[in-house]
């Protein structure tokens, strides 16, 4: 759920960012996520509504988050970025949920501390009939 206007923050990671600021809600916890972080119009908020969350679809260490890592021991599922497919498509559209200070437009796990917790969640929880390729749904709302 999105949290009001954007909001500058200055991260120990990437320094000074606007950050569009939502909840995450998942087994019974929720989380601090950013959704957007740069405003130069390249990238927005994903929209509200239903989305589908698709299986990770490959390594994405290229992209360091061994920051976080350090920061967060006992972090795993570091380089697993889950798809997003909007409004419920299976396709890919280029976002995801994933860990980290810097949003793309994605949902992008803030808190560091929850994102084991949320990788264990998603990770465990493919949908059946899906062939393996569908997590579950991601709702946003304004």
């Amino acid at each position: 759920m999105y949290q009001g206007a954007p909001v500058e923050e200055v991260s120990k990671f990437k320094g000074k960012l606007k950050q569009q600021w939502a909840k995450l809600t998942f087994n019974g916890q929720t989380a601090s996520v950013t959704l957007n972080s740069i405003w130069n119009g390249s990238y927005s908020p994903i929209p509200p509504g239903m989305h589908t969350i698709l299986a990770p679809d490959y390594s994405h260490k290229v992209i360091s988050t061994s920051g976080y890592v350090a920061a967060t021991p006992g972090m795993i599922g570091n380089d697993a970025w889950f798809p997003i497919g909007i409004n419920g498509t299976m396709q890919n559209s280029s976002r995801y949920i994933h860990v980290g200070h810097l949003s793309e437009g994605c949902v992008t796990v803030h808190e560091l501390g929850k994102w084991t917790a949320i990788y264990n969640y998603l990770i465990s929880h493919r949908v059946l009939g899906s062939a393996g390729k569908k997590v579950g749904q991601l709702i946003v709302k304004k």
